[in-house]
């Protein structure tokens, strides 16, 4: 596979699917084409950030989140999740309305948050790859608040870098059937 690729918004795909071939790449910069009992297992944090892999000039997802993601991103996983634009981005995104009206306006989140949004995008695929490909089991999932994390959902622990990473070490730690 090519090391590098270049992102786009979805809606500049056109209607000529053949050109756009989605392989995606996750928050570390790897494209991730494994094997896994003879299925692929594909990354998918781009897939929920609504980005989508072309072939031609190489872009890294650091270099979109150091430039800003587009707004549209946000509006893309929070649907993925299942959660109201508008409470996602408030909620989670800790945006107000008024800086949301801007960005909207703009075109694209801060670095700061297009970094939160990658987080979050993150923890979808990691649990959804723990749920072996279960999206829906994976927001159910995200969305529970779970005692080890004091009664908050993972994704309510996640609005910290730090609590994002407990996350992960739980879904680490389940994958390899660690329960206490």
């Amino acid at each position: 596979m090519s090391a590098g690729i270049e992102v786009k918004k979805s809606k500049d795909l056109g209607t000529k699917p053949e050109t756009s071939k989605i392989v995606l790449e996750n928050a570390a910069n790897r494209l991730m084409l494994a094997s896994n009992s003879g299925r692929k297992k594909v990354n998918l944090t781009g897939h929920y950030l609504g980005l989508r892999a072309t072939r031609g000039r190489p872009v890294r997802l650091t270099e979109l989140v150091r430039e800003g993601l587009p707004f549209r991103s946000i509006e893309v996983l929070a649907s993925e999740l299942k959660i109201p634009a508008s409470e996602f981005i408030k909620e989670y995104m800790d945006i107000s309305r008024a800086t949301a009206n801007r960005r909207r306006k703009a075109g694209h989140l801060s670095t700061d948050e297009s970094d939160k949004a990658v987080r979050y995008a993150r923890l979808m695929e990691k649990a959804t790859e723990l749920m072996e490909g279960d999206e829906v089991s994976a927001r159910k999932w995200l969305l529970s608040p779970l005692p080890v994390l004091d009664g908050e959902s993972p994704l309510e622990h996640a609005r910290t870098e730090a609590g994002a990473h407990e996350v992960e070490t739980i879904i680490g730690r389940l994958e390899y059937g660690i329960f206490n």
